[in-house]
């Protein structure tokens, strides 16, 4: 890498740190440390009571902020102004040993400012690139049961229409085996039910082609359908698409708290909303069920796969997942999911 696009990277990764309060904060800090030592070094000269003690070790306390906070841009900014500042402190200092003394100690500061600011943004690339493999694996799961969604649906569903096709053919044909054509036939259709709620729990075609408030009003139709539980979904802000990634989130975190209230909650009603906002949507999923104790879940070490899994989803696009229930009072699970990424 030239010199030049080294600085052209710095400037980059300095730009959100200029657009934060706290990075000027700190920057008037780095300023104030040295004009008040400037300031007291005058009134002691003018007194003729030369002192031992000025507060330029408190440049340490803005440079660590920063380095902690912006990374090494931000430190390196810091300490430029921070040597800035204080250079014209030691042009005029008569004693030669305390010059030397403040000279090594705001070097120093701003040097381990440096380091820290290198190690924060090692450890930020680090998460980064580990959130990147998580995500990509998460998508290679979801790409390869997507495949298998299309598999099924176009070569045991359709082979098994086809049979039931020609088994209404020969139903009104003449043979000594009519009798158990119906019963044949029940069987397949029966077959082809079941492979095609594998084919929309693997990956609903829906969630691609219509969104996934379309996705959601299919899967708590098929509850109901089936007797299971009385589903409403209601959708507040402007319904739109999301990117992909975000839709597959919120629709695999309200299925799982489906397969939940099916498996444990014993509910009667449902409600899934989905609250649109300018860059987040929140997915609530809320039941009449029998509830439980979350206090006694997270002492118990809290590790319910379904919840756990939920929670890693909302995480993994830097969301939160929120849990209340009571006992005998149903559950209420809340993601808050961005529309966007850190980085975009």
């Amino acid at each position: 890498m030239t010199p030049v696009s080294r600085i052209e990277r710095g400037l980059r990764a300095l730009v959100p740190a200029l657009k934060n309060p706290r990075f000027w904060g700190a920057q008037v800090l780095v300023i104030a440390v040295p004009a008040t030592h400037q300031h007291l070094e005058r009134l002691a000269l003018a007194a003729g009571n030369p002192i031992d003690f000025l507060p330029i070790a408190l440049l340490w306390l803005p440079l660590i902020y920063t380095a902690l906070t912006f990374g090494f841009a931000g430190s390196i900014a810091s300490s430029l102004l921070a040597l800035l500042a204080s250079s014209p402190t030691w042009l005029v200092m008569q004693n030669a040993a305390l010059r030397w003394e403040e000279i090594l100690t705001v070097v120093l500061a701003a040097a381990a400012s440096s380091l820290i600011g290198r190690q924060v943004d090692s450890r930020r690339e680090a998460q980064r690139t580990t959130q990147a493999y998580a995500e990509y694996a998460v998508r290679s799961h979801e790409e390869e049961r997507r495949q298998l969604s299309l598999d099924l649906h176009d070569d045991s569903i359709q082979t098994l229409a086809s049979a039931c096709h020609e088994l209404d053919i020969l139903k009104d044909s003449s043979s000594s085996a009519q009798s158990r054509l119906p019963e044949v036939r029940r069987s397949v259709a029966d077959v082809i039910q079941r492979l095609r709620d594998v084919s929309v729990a693997l990956h609903p075609p829906v969630l691609d082609d219509m969104g996934v408030v379309s996705a959601l009003r299919g899967l708590l139709a098929d509850y109901e359908q089936k007797g299971i539980f009385v589903g409403q979904l209601a959708v507040t802000g402007e319904q739109r698409r999301l990117p992909q990634d975000r839709e597959l989130t919120i629709f695999r975190i309200a299925q799982e708290a489906l397969r939940n209230i099916v498996r444990h909650g014993k509910a009667t009603r449902v409600r899934v909303g989905v609250a649109f906002a300018v860059r987040e949507v929140v997915l609530e999923v809320v039941d009449d069920g029998i509830g439980f104790d979350v206090l006694a879940l997270r002492n118990q070490g809290g590790r319910h796969m379904g919840l756990l899994s939920m929670k890693e989803r909302a995480e993994m696009i830097g969301g939160r997942l929120e849990l209340s229930s009571k006992p005998g009072k149903g559950t209420r699970v809340t993601a808050r999911l961005p529309l966007f990424s850190r980085l975009d």
